[in-house]
């Protein structure tokens, strides 16, 4: 059965989803997702005709599972790996229901991702962070903290970005930067963008994503 739940974003959550610069590396993506899991946890979902246009994120559970974020006209969807259960209006959500997520580990795998030995050279650094509170968890931080480091994020982000365009456009390079696209991934080597004729709205940009859905086609692909 498809779940589907809103919610809003105040202009805290607008500043920590859409950073004033783009996403770059896994570790933003992994505190995006986090944070927005804690959220989820403590926060009452909003009816979708409510939501009016206003910033906001959804979760979608179905043959995808998929959180999307929406601010004017910008938006990115990622993978949303955690199971989410609602028994007697009350949300549950865990990892493959064997690691409950609560706002303590949500905190406590920010902190890893915060701390400067996270970045070290050696291993042993590395391990450190962890192991110091592993035992909290029945020794599976550490699994969870792995098992997020290594799944497929499916990052993809709608951009009407008319400032670029208009620049690429000035020196005769519009092709190279459409005002309506798709970034498909985010590191700097890897990412590639989709030109779109028009705005994407809301709701067509999910029905990109969505599995049940006809396919979208390139038309000038050769």
């Amino acid at each position: 059965m498809i779940k589907k739940f809103c919610y809003k974003m105040d202009q805290i959550n607008i500043d920590y989803f859409f950073p004033h610069n783009r996403i770059k590396t896994k570790r933003q993506l992994l505190k995006i997702l986090l944070e927005t899991t804690r959220i989820m946890l403590i926060s009452t979902p909003i009816r979708l005709q409510d939501i009016g246009g206003k910033p906001h994120f959804k979760v979608i559970i179905d043959k995808m599972s998929r959180l999307f974020f929406f601010n004017n006209q910008k938006y990115y969807t990622i993978y949303f790996p955690f199971t989410y259960v609602v028994d007697n209006g009350e949300i549950s959500i865990s990892y493959k229901n064997i690691v409950s997520i609560d706002s303590k580990i949500i905190s406590q795998l920010i902190e890893i991702l915060n701390d400067s030995r996270f970045d070290s050279e050696h291993s042993l650094d590395f391990v450190e962070p962890i192991s110091e509170i592993e035992s909290e968890y029945d020794y599976k931080l550490w699994f969870l903290l792995k098992e997020l480091l290594l799944i497929e994020d499916g990052y993809v982000r709608f951009d009407n970005d008319k400032e670029s365009y208009l620049k690429a456009k000035k020196e005769k390079k519009e092709h190279t930067h459409p005002e309506n696209h798709l970034d498909i991934f985010y590191t700097a080597g890897n990412t590639f963008k989709l030109g779109l004729n028009n705005l994407s709205k809301f709701d067509e940009f999910v029905d990109f994503l969505d599995l049940r859905t006809d396919c979208k086609y390139l038309k000038n692909y050769r």
